[in-house]
């Protein structure tokens, strides 16, 4: 479990690419699975605090506590339907659908309604949409001429108008 900081889940790829499939922060988990070898690594972006539980740990807490399964059983839930969205969106979003996605849902997850404080880069948000650095600075900068965000630094990202970013993704 994620205490602090913010940790990126990906894999490289044979032929040099990049894939981040997810950003957790704290409160998140990670490393839930039932494989013995992991095809996914976990980096971290930041500094970081984690707290690490053995499989048959976790399993014996499960055990012993059952709000404890059923809260895992819903994590997993929604870690599922995250799953189907990223698939959506990967599969069939535009660009800009992309970037508005994320910031939209990066905004969601930190509870913020304005200002994103993005701990990753823009190459780590690149390969985290399946796209290339210089496509996700075209649509931020395409943004920020309509005046839907304002970009204060290279980690900060100001929401002015959300209706315009979810008018991008409704199409």
């Amino acid at each position: 479990m994620l205490v602090q900081g913010t940790v990126r889940i990906c894999k490289l790829m044979a032929d040099g690419r990049r894939h981040i499939a997810e950003f957790c922060a704290a409160g998140d988990c990670f490393g839930l699975d039932s494989e013995d070898e992991r095809t996914f690594s976990a980096e971290a972006i930041n500094d970081v605090i984690l707290l690490r539980f053995t499989r048959a740990a976790t399993e014996r807490l499960i055990d012993e506590r059952p709000e404890l399964a059923r809260r895992i059983c819903n994590m997993t839930l929604r870690i599922l339907a995250h799953a189907q969205t990223r698939m959506l969106l990967l599969g069939r979003m535009t660009a800009a659908e992309r970037v508005a996605s994320f910031l939209l849902e990066f905004a969601e997850r930190r509870d913020v309604c304005r200002v994103l404080d993005l701990p990753m880069s823009r190459n780590d948000i690149a390969d985290y949409l399946g796209l290339t650095i210089e496509t996700v600075c075209r649509v931020l900068s395409a943004f920020k001429r309509e005046r839907a965000i304002v970009i204060p630094n290279p980690h900060r990202i100001e929401i002015c108008d959300r209706k315009a970013l979810e008018a991008v993704i409704d199409g």
